[in-house]
């Protein structure tokens, strides 16, 4: 069952320019170890960043709470599967916000253009009312 869909769009000058004003700070601020560690291995680390940004708006929209209950950017990670599909993860507040939800799991699509990154995002609840843990 859909519990819930939601969408951003994102400049990549924007991510330029909050790396710009304080890069140590937003980095941390929004991304995890894994996320930053992940872009700077890439041969486009801004398209990477905003891209992981606009899942991490577009899941938040999804859940259908906005910033209730103390969630945090970092709570939301964006990886990859083997086939290099993204997915989300969900820790601290967020993993909690999925199990009061009833086991919500995330799934995204990312799209990177040449000015804007835009992600996808649709919270489902499994039919058995299952989740990962």
């Amino acid at each position: 069952m859909v519990h819930g869909i939601g969408v951003d769009i994102v400049s990549k000058k924007s991510i330029c320019e909050a790396l710009e004003r304080n890069k140590e700070a937003f980095l941390k601020f929004v991304f995890t170890e894994e996320e930053i560690g992940y872009a700077c291995e890439t041969h486009d680390m801004i398209s990477h960043l905003s891209a992981f940004f606009a899942a991490k708006e577009s899941v938040i929209k999804s859940l259908g709470t906005g910033w209730k209950g103390g969630l945090r950017l970092t709570d939301i990670e964006v990886s990859h599967t083997v086939n290099g599909a993204p997915e989300i993860n969900l820790s601290g507040n967020a993993l909690k916000l999925s199990h009061s939800l009833g086991g919500v799991k995330v799934l995204v699509s990312l799209s990177i253009e040449d000015l804007y990154v835009i992600a996808n995002a649709i919270a489902v609840i499994p039919s058995d009312g299952s989740h990962d843990e």
